[in-house]
């Protein structure tokens, strides 16, 4: 996918243009041939809900072109600069995303559902702060997409030279945004006293640069982490706290409120209390069920949590019916073989077995073995 963008500088030229040519459908045709080609079991069947979530992204982006434009006449200069670079970095995601994915690699493939899922929303850039023109928010872009795409030890090594060259650019926000990324990799690959230093650092930056929304990202993440550790409890809910505050302040999406509600609910969890944990779950449901549908993927995450709160407190009547849920709609968005679909399988066979029904239990751990050897094969 190739990124075009608008010489000019007044934001309302040009704008359906740029999206066409991102997100049009000769940017997204040599994606869906690699899904559709490609030999892994799950592939083909799971194009349909990247390709309904990207023109789902392409509208949200038009939608946000159609503010900044109605706002130019009562909206200083520098404003209006900042608002159209953010919505052309944005579409620098999306593009970079494609790119990753037309390389076919299995990994981003697994993945891909959530790699698009996951664009940062275009209405973020009603509150833009100034950045600078670098053409290292380029490789950002690309780094962010190896993260998305699950390819680790690229994005890491990707990430780890963005961030040493990023102080050169005295941009405060691409410094911020690409500590972010690098303590996101890093959380991935359960580095978590660097990922927690790296946050920190992110969240200090962004406040510098008054970029509300990725000091936001990185205070939830230090819930998520800080949270994972029951020695530390006070602690995670003071990030709490100021997770919450500067979401308020942001403006945070569905998505973004979301992901605090589950960092809180792990919180609750770890220390002790089971039975809180399941408010914020459901919160998070109805949340993501409200804005996206409840056949929504990231739905059908936060459901499987739920359930598998249930399995550890031993509740298989709660848990049985929340994974059933999860799995329709994994069988729907990613097709009956994808792995993500037999991870869930396999948790209705431990819910089978703790019901004493073996039949069951030995139907759905089966299934799960055969497709997960199927997609490493």
């Amino acid at each position: 996918a190739g990124l075009w963008i608008d010489g000019g500088d007044d934001p309302c030229t040009g704008g359906a243009e740029q999206l066409e040519a991102v997100l049009g459908p000769d940017a997204r045709q040599p994606v869906q041939a690699v899904f559709r080609n490609s030999p892994l079991p799950f592939a083909p069947d799971g194009w349909a809900a990247i390709d309904a979530t990207l023109s789902g992204y392409a509208q949200t982006w038009l939608a946000a072109h159609a503010e900044v434009c109605d706002a130019q006449s009562t909206a200083s200069p520098s404003v209006s600069a900042s608002q159209s670079a953010c919505l052309e970095r944005r579409l620098g995601d999306a593009d970079a995303v494609l790119t990753v994915l037309a390389q076919g690699d299995p990994r981003a493939l697994q993945r891909g559902l959530r790699a698009v899922s996951e664009l940062p929303s275009p209405q973020r850039c009603r509150t833009a702060p100034a950045a600078s023109e670098s053409s290292l928010y380029g490789e950002l872009a690309r780094v962010t997409a190896l993260e998305r795409a699950g390819l680790a030890d690229e994005g890491l090594q990707a990430a780890r030279e963005l961030v040493e060259r990023t102080p050169n650019t005295e941009d405060l926000g691409l410094q911020a945004e690409a500590r972010v990324r690098l303590a996101s990799l890093q959380r991935n690959a359960s580095r978590l006293a660097l990922a927690e230093f790296n946050f920190k650092e992110a969240l200090g930056l962004a406040l510098q640069s008054g970029n509300d929304p990725f000091a936001a990202d990185a205070a939830v993440a230090l819930v998520d982490i800080i949270g994972s550790d029951p020695k530390r409890t006070r602690e995670a809910e003071g990030w709490a706290g100021v997770a919450t505050a500067l979401q308020e302040r942001a403006g945070a999406s569905v998505s973004e409120r979301a992901a605090l509600l589950v960092a809180e609910a792990q919180l609750l969890e770890v220390s002790g209390r089971l039975d809180g944990a399941r408010r914020p779950l459901q919160e998070a449901a109805e949340l993501l069920e409200e804005a996206y549908g409840e056949h929504d993927a990231r739905v059908a995450s936060v459901w499987a949590a739920l359930g598998h709160r249930a399995l550890r407190a031993r509740d298989p009547s709660t848990a049985g019916p929340l994974f059933e849920r999860a799995l329709g709609v994994a069988r729907s968005a990613l097709g009956p073989e994808h792995p993500r679909t037999a991870t869930l399988m396999h948790a209705l066979g431990e819910v089978a077995l703790l019901e004493g029904n073996l039949e069951d239990a030995a139907e759905g751990l089966e299934a799960c073995l055969l497709y997960t050897s199927d997609a490493a094969d």
